[in-house]
């Protein structure tokens, strides 16, 4: 049984109370974190003396966030952040290319649910152009929790061959 404040609150119960405090969510984040996808759920649904789950409970729109996230993935591996999808493709001598991208895109927004990932769609990059904005995004946040890199292109030599280069 999880440790009880008097209230019947446990220890997520009343991180969610506290806001956005920077540290708060850090250390709600970081408890999540570790705990095991057995026990996190266990936590997630342990309602107060008010009958209440600790989502219920939250002040903040950033720690309701993590907590559906968290309640939607009990069985799955943990993002507390939303991950950033990168779908690079491309069109030439590729006819239904720009429908083929949007479909994958859909089926990551459906993937995720209600934490919505940031999906971006590039046509026709470079090979430069496509290194410069994996190493932006990586680079953007510390707190990035996952990076989906996805080339849709045809081959040639070995090589992916990409829009604008030879």
């Amino acid at each position: 049984m999880q440790r009880r404040y008097a209230d019947g609150d446990t220890v997520l119960h009343s991180l969610a109370r506290r806001g956005t405090k920077d540290q708060n969510v850090k250390t709600l984040k970081r408890l999540l974190g570790e705990m095991s996808p057995g026990e996190r759920s266990r936590w997630l649904n342990v309602e107060n003396f008010a009958h209440k789950k600790p989502v219920e409970v939250c002040v903040s729109y950033e720690t309701r966030q993590l907590l559906d996230c968290a309640l939607m993935k009990q069985d799955r591996y943990f993002m507390p952040t939303p991950p950033h999808v990168l779908i690079f493709y491309s069109t030439i001598d590729r006819k239904g290319a720009d429908q083929e991208a949007t479909n994958l895109k859909e089926a990551f927004q459906g993937l995720m649910g209600k934490q919505s990932a940031h999906i971006e769609l590039i046509n026709d990059p470079s090979k430069d152009e496509l290194l410069k904005k994996i190493d932006e995004i990586a680079l953007k946040s510390a707190a990035l929790s996952g990076l989906f890199v996805i080339v849709i292109a045809h081959g040639k030599d070995g090589n992916v061959q990409l829009g604008k280069d030879e």
